[in-house]
């Protein structure tokens, strides 16, 4: 039996474990990084769409929480 080697990341937010200690069957989840794709939906349902042609956006200088947009690609999220 193989063990699965474990990403740093991946240890660092605390998975510890996988679902399966046996070996993959291959395959290739993710060709090509827009092979993966997430959709953020509203509470109200509403689907937000990410264009890259979008216009800047202006926040307010004060605020409780910081905001910021950020278009990942070819990155993990703990990495951005």
């Amino acid at each position: 039996m193989e063990k699965i080697r474990f990403r740093e990341n991946e240890k660092y937010v605390g998975i510890e474990y996988y679902g399966t200690n046996e070996r993959g069957i291959g395959g290739i989840i993710k060709h090509k990084f827009k092979d993966f794709i997430v959709r953020e939906i509203t509470r109200e349902r509403k689907i937000l769409e990410i264009r890259e042609d979008r216009p800047e956006v202006v926040f307010l200088p004060t605020g409780k929480y910081t905001t910021f947009n950020v278009t990942k690609v070819r990155r993990d999220t703990l990495e951005v």
